[in-house]
Order: C-alpha cells, then sequence, then structure tokens
C-alpha cells in the first residue's frame, strides 16, 4: 500500500463524523432529539466502515435537523454525509456534501470543512495550514489531526510534524481521546518511516497499544502491516503480518486481502525449490 492510499484511508478514519454541541439544556425539540441520536447512530457505522449505512442514517438526521430548523445540526450533517461518501470513495459526492455543510457552519466547522475539501483535493499552498497554525486560542483536536494529515499529504514534514504533536499534547481525555492519539501516532509513523525507522517503528508501538483500546480492527491491521515493514526480524514480520491479515479476513476487505495474497505468493515464491 502507497503512501496516498493510506493517507486516503486516514482521511475517513481522522475527520470523524461531527456531533455539535447544543445549548439546549435540556433539548425539548424531538427533532433535535431524533438528529443526535441518528448522528451517534452514524458515527457507530462509520467506526465499523459500514459507509451506507451511515449515509442513511445522517441523512435521516438532516431531515430531522431541518425539520427542527436547527442550522449547527444541519450543516454536522452534510459534513457527516460527505465523510460517509469519503468511505464510499466517492469524491465528487462528497465535495458536493461538503458545499452544502458551509452555508450554516459557524468559523470552527467551516474550517474542519475546509480541510476534508482540501484533504481530497490536495492544493500546492500552505495558506489552509497557516491558517490552522497560526489560530489563538487552540482549534479542536480533531482539526489539527486532519491539519497533520493534508500537511503531509502536501509533503510539508515539519508542519505535519507539529500538527501531530498538538494533537498528541491534548490531555482533556474526551471520549474521542485515544482515538485521536492512535490516528497522531499512526501519522508520525508514516512520517519517519523512511528516514527514521527506528523511531517509526516506536511511534507505530504506541498506536498498537491505544488502538487496543478501541473497536478501531481496520487501522489496527495497517500498524501492524506497518510494523512488518520496520522490523529487521523475519519471524517478527511474519508474525506482524499474520496478525493483520487475520483482521483483514475478518472484515472482508478486499484490498487487504489482496495485499495478503500477494505477499503469500511472494514468500512461496522464494522458499520453492528450482527443478531441475
Amino acid at each position: 500500500m502507497t503512501i496516498q492510499n493510506i493517507l486516503w484511508l486516514c482521511i475517513s478514519l481522522s475527520l470523524l463524523a461531527c456531533l455539535p454541541k447544543t445549548h439546549h439544556a435540556p433539548i425539548k425539540s424531538p427533532y433535535v432529539q431524533q438528529a443526535l441520536a441518528l448522528t451517534q447512530s452514524g458515527q457507530q457505522a462509520m467506526q465499523h466502515q459500514q459507509w451506507p449505512q451511515a449515509h442513511l442514517l445522517f441523512n435521516r438526521a438532516k431531515i430531522a435537523a431541518e425539520l427542527a430548523d436547527h442550522t449547527p445540526l444541519i450543516s454536522a450533517s452534510w459534513y457527516n454525509i460527505g465523510m460517509a461518501y469519503v468511505g464510499e470513495k466517492k469524491k465528487k459526492n462528497a465535495l458536493q456534501a461538503f458545499q452544502y455543510a458551509k452555508r450554516y457552519a459557524n468559523n470552527t466547522s467551516l474550517m474542519r470543512i475546509k480541510l476534508a475539501q482540501a484533504l481530497l483535493n490536495p492544493e500546492t499552498n500552505t495558506t489552509l495550514l497557516q491558517q490552522v497554525q497560526n489560530h489563538a486560542p487552540r482549534w479542536p483536536t480533531d482539526i489539527y489531526l486532519s491539519a497533520a494529515r493534508l500537511a503531509q499529504q502536501q509533503h510539508h514534514p515539519s508542519m505535519a510534524d507539529l500538527f501531530y504533536q498538538k494533537v498528541l499534547s491534548e490531555t482533556n481525555r474526551h471520549e474521542s481521546w485515544l482515538h485521536y492519539q492512535a490516528q497522531a501516532w499512526f501519522g508520525l509513523a508514516l512520517l519517519h518511516e523512511q528516514k527514521k525507522p527506528s523511531l517509526s517503528h516506536q511511534y507505530a508501538e504506541q498506536a498498537l497499544q491505544r488502538l487496543h483500546q478501541l473497536a478501531h480492527p481496520q487501522l489496527n491491521a495497517h500498524v501492524l502491516w506497518l510494523l512488518s515493514r520496520l522490523t529487521k526480524s523475519q519471524t517478527q514480520k511474519h508474525h506482524f503480518i499474520q496478525r493483520a491479515c487475520t483482521i483483514y479476513t475478518h472484515l472482508k476487505d478486499l484490498q487487504g486481502i489482496s495485499r495478503c495474497q500477494k505477499f503469500q505468493q511472494e514468500h512461496s515464491s522464494n522458499n520453492a525449490s528450482p527443478h531441475t
């Protein structure tokens, strides 16, 4: 798997479905309650890479938000629909959904949307990244994570490292804290794989420790595959690959299974005795 393919996958994993904070306490509108409940169900579907189901749930959440005339939820629903399309690799649909999300977005949501768009359409300038870097006080953690992915995609390693470190400096252990941490460690591991493999190995191990506490088996498998490339021991290499392939098989991940089959074929070919 190339770095670009890994980063494409991580777009949908690092840019989490958005559930905006509401200031209605207690929430009185049954449509708002319905939208929030559907959004949470959509988030769970995304975590299991069930993209069509997530798309359906987010669309129903959008309808409920529109009935409630709750503009933050409408914007968040369109953003979430876009992220479901990203998971389905429907770039055109995702970009269109992000445009709709902009209509009611506040400053923070707008930055989140712009980063999502930029990750799908990489640009050569760093204007957006500089806006993230120069903002005070802190952006929400997911925005720094998205900015790190974008900097990595645009080949700005120092800036990517900076944003990943901002993610790791987060001390408010909210529900998504471990997920953000795992993503940041994995991003750093990919960032340093070529020039600092021993450091990359340490970062990948850090990601794996956190993933073992989460329900993100596909990302776990990708980290294991990265570790197989970083280890010098053939025994360890096969151990990591076997674990990754077991996960890919359970998930019915066609790309992962294909990679495993290719490795098995190459390994069998290398071990085959020449015929005379």
